[in-house]
């Protein structure tokens, strides 16, 4: 919070006139545009003569201004007298004496910044009991000197042991924020992904194929403090365009006519709209308090097949999903309660018909990082228009480690279900239960789940997976 020295505090009904900005601290291996800083501190330089007051707000406008950017850990302003006898003689000059008026007190803003640390790339290997991959990453942060971040990313998933490659994807983003007010950013992103949907359990065998999709989107992102400043929400809003192909089927008469109906090249643009807040605190990568929320909502402006007619306007439909979590620690965090909850929809614009959705837009459940027991995207309709899923899990501190260890051992239940007709779930239709122990380790170079899961309720049209599973993700920085 910014401050003042002995004049400025006892002159609180006073003016001041701002003769200086000052900027301290900055990265010098990527500083701020001289045009960035115009921009912020615009406040200041265009309107020097304020009141205290009004100077002491637009310093914290400032100072919020410089942390929206990303490029800093924090600001800090104080607004100190500026002894230099030049500057009280130009304010003498500027305010002649027939009119008789206090002079304002001549001020200078110090800005003392610490920059942030950041990661120029990172490469992450996952290791599952079904697959494994690696991936990695690349930043460019403020390479221009406008708070421009542009990130390169590149997966690859494949079945172990048979080295078979299940999925490819590249990606890059631009975020570049606005000059007077960096909380709203500007942002680009283009990726490809190639699908092998060969040998996979959700998928029949008869239906096995092939999948590539080339997507790009853009828009807006809007940040905002609450919470005394503590917890951050997040905006986007934008236009996202995608072109997905189906190909590569083993025998294209088997095919079943709900996959063969988006053979060839089929587009959709949506608009899009995406909500996050978190107020979570952690050891290190695991929550031990706080809330996180996220909406998604995506409508469908058209859909259709490249060089035809666009479908008709009941193809159209409104894709939401919402996630939650919470966590209670309890006994000074040696033990955690955690509620997750997850749930989504896809309506139809007309109310009446079934929209037609194409594979990569329904809803799946099921695998370790979804709901333990049971295989990969294998419960419920193997892709349905409505999902829901509860998992509420407890966290305890063993013995010998310290109080902020990330590692932890767990015991869970979850339950969930993805359907076509949501009616059903109030009905006879029971969802699918497991629970089980898990020994977690959540770190920023290594996530560990060790878990032993026992399936309670297995419809016939799941496939259930108990026993012991393993997932290691490591990340070198």
């Amino acid at each position: 919070m910014p401050s003042a020295n002995d004049i400025l505090e006892n002159s609180a009904h006073k003016s001041v006139y701002i003769t200086k900005v000052t900027v301290d601290g900055e990265n010098q291996l990527s500083p701020v545009s001289d045009e960035l800083y115009k921009s912020i501190f615009d406040q200041v330089l265009a309107e020097p003569l304020q009141n205290i007051e009004t100077a002491f707000q637009s310093c914290q406008d400032i100072q919020k201004k410089l942390l929206f950017t990303g490029l800093f850990q924090s600001a800090e302003i104080t607004l100190d007298y500026d002894a230099d006898i030049n500057a009280s003689r130009l304010l003498k000059e500027r305010v002649p004496e027939s009119l008789d008026i206090d002079l304002p007190i001549p001020t200078i803003a110090q800005v003392k910044l610490v920059p942030a640390i950041f990661n120029k790339g990172a490469v992450t290997t996952t290791t599952r009991d079904s697959y494994s991959s690696v991936g990695g990453r690349l930043f460019f942060i403020n390479k221009l000197g406008n708070a421009e971040t542009i990130s390169l990313q590149g997966d690859v998933n494949y079945t172990p042991f048979n080295g078979k490659l299940d999925e490819r994807s590249i990606g890059a983003k631009l975020s570049l924020p606005f000059p007077k007010n960096p909380s709203v950013k500007a942002v680009f992103y283009a990726n490809h992904t190639y699908l092998d949907l060969f040998k996979q359990p959700f998928i029949n065998e008869s239906d096995e194929h092939k999948q590539s999709q080339f997507g790009i989107s853009t828009g807006f992102e809007k940040s905002f403090l609450y919470n005394n400043e503590k917890s951050i929400v997040e905006t986007f809003n934008g236009i996202s365009m995608v072109a997905r192909s189906i190909f590569g089927f083993a025998d294209a008469l088997a095919v079943s006519d709900s996959i063969k109906q988006f053979q060839g090249t089929f587009t959709k643009t949506s608009f899009i709209s995406q909500l996050h807040a978190d107020s979570r605190k952690f050891y290190d990568r695991f929550p031990v308090s706080g809330k996180r929320f996220e909406l998604f909502n995506e409508y469908i402006i058209n859909q259709g097949f490249a060089n035809a007619k666009p479908l008709p306007e009941d193809s159209k439909f409104d894709k939401v999903s919402v996630s939650f979590e919470t966590h209670k620690p309890f006994f000074n965090t040696k033990v955690v309660t955690s509620l997750n909850l997850n749930a989504g929809a896809i309506f139809p614009w007309d109310n009446k018909s079934q929209p037609l959705v194409h594979l990569l837009d329904l809803f799946y459940l099921g695998g370790p990082k979804s709901l333990k027991g049971f295989e990969r995207n294998s419960i419920g309709t193997r892709g349905g228009h409505y999902f829901y899923k509860l998992g509420l899990t407890s966290s305890f501190k063993l013995p010998n480690t310290p109080v902020d260890s990330p590692l932890r051992l767990q015991s869970f239940i979850h339950f969930g279900d993805v359907l076509n007709n949501w009616k059903s779930a109030f009905n006879e239709r029971k969802p699918a239960l497991s629970t089980g122990v898990s020994l977690r380790y959540a770190a920023s170079f290594a996530n560990l789940d060790l878990t032993y899961a026992v399936p309670l309720r297995v419809r016939d049209y799941d496939i259930a997976k108990p026993g012991l599973t393993f997932g290691l993700d490591l990340t070198l920085y």
